[in-house]
């Protein structure tokens, strides 16, 4: 019917590919910047913006607490924040189980 959203759930294989691509892509963004960082809530912040804008993180990609604090070697605390704020300003959703989607 006109109006409606006809998305489709994404398959399991699907699903897995995204999370693999978007640990690659959290692992490759990490690589660029120095370890340890003065400020990884604004490190991990501007980083994962950044990808989101380039389009190194596509829509639909997932992110969790515990990668992205194991691609920048840090603990939860500074990702949550960064995730936090990065969902106010639209450039992701919240999930479940601690996990985020990157929005459109």
């Amino acid at each position: 019917p006109a109006g409606t959203d006809s998305k489709k759930e994404p398959s399991m294989s699907n699903r897995k590919t995204q999370k693999l691509h978007a640990q690659h892509v959290l692992e490759t963004i990490a690589l660029g910047i120095a370890q340890p960082v003065a400020q990884p809530r604004e490190t991990i912040e501007v980083a994962l913006r950044e990808a989101i804008i380039d389009g190194r993180l596509e829509p639909g990609e997932p992110l969790t607490h515990q990668a992205i604090a194991n691609a920048f070697q840090v603990s939860r605390m500074p990702v949550r924040e960064a995730l936090r704020s990065l969902e106010t300003q639209g450039y992701i959703t919240a999930q479940y189980h601690k996990s985020y989607l990157v929005t459109n």
